[in-house]
């Protein structure tokens, strides 16, 4: 039998509902509150652990209505997928875009975007001075506004595409790392600088090596704005990588 319990705000439901709970029972609760949840009943309780009481957010309830109902062996888009999409939406609708224009491809744009459409309260932060458990405490989620991030050029954005799903993962993971970091390792930075090679002059950009997989990416650091360009991501050799960052260099003027 489902139970439901409400009251004003300052009202002490929490001892109430334990007083009401009676044999086998699912307490849900939001999803930040489940471990506060189950210290306090452990407390009341006096044991040190729960039989007949589970504690379950929304979210793991839906994980496993999911599992039981078959729901879960459906593929669904990831975070990432869900960025690309709406990255490129953003993009083809920049023009129309009055408020925002420039801040399309700003991954903090399109995080407060998804937050928004579904209703999840979020704040805006810089990384360096606010961390991240005090929005956690409300109830909400952060979006980094520090300058440190990472935009692709479109040719980029085609390489990461061509990749499978575990290369795009390992490739979005070593860019988000280098992102908190994007200098030179000379400047103690993740990037490794990158100069004249045979055929090509990449002096100012960087790069990005995955040795295990053989992935490689070029970015160029916008020092202004303390900003990762993308220019080139894929399995490719040294000397081709650096042949097509160079020719993307010049089609986009990257270096003046």
């Amino acid at each position: 039998m489902l139970h439901l319990y409400y009251g004003r705000e300052n009202i002490d439901k929490e001892n109430f509902i334990f007083d009401h709970l009676q044999g086998r029972a699912l307490l849900l609760v939001p999803d930040q509150f489940t471990l506060q949840m189950e210290r306090a009943l452990l407390a009341r309780a006096g044991k040190e652990a729960l039989m007949d009481i589970e504690v379950l957010s929304m979210s793991r309830l839906g994980d496993r209505l999911l599992s039981e109902l078959g729901g879960s062996k459906r593929s669904f888009i990831d975070k990432y997928g869900r960025h690309m999409i709406l990255s490129d939406v953003a993009r083809a609708e920049r023009e129309r875009l009055q408020v925002f224009r420039g801040l399309e491809r700003k991954k903090s744009f399109i995080d407060a975007y998804e937050y928004k459409q579904k209703g999840v309260p979020f704040v805006g932060g810089f990384c360096t001075y606010l961390p991240k458990e005090l929005p956690m405490a409300m109830g909400a989620c952060m979006v980094g506004l520090c300058s440190k991030t990472g935009e692709t050029i479109p040719e980029a954005e085609k390489d990461l595409k061509a990749l499978d799903g575990s290369q795009r993962l390992l490739v979005l993971k070593a860019i988000k790392k280098v992102q908190q970091n994007p200098l030179p390792a000379e400047e103690n930075g993740y990037g490794k600088a990158l100069g004249n090679h045979r055929s090509t002059n990449l002096a100012g950009f960087l790069k990005i090596k995955l040795h295990a997989s053989g992935l490689r990416v070029v970015y160029q650091l916008r020092r202004t704005e303390t900003e990762m360009l993308v220019i080139v991501i894929g399995v490719r050799a040294d000397e081709e990588v650096y042949e097509i960052a160079q020719k993307r260099s010049n089609q986009y003027n990257l270096l003046g």
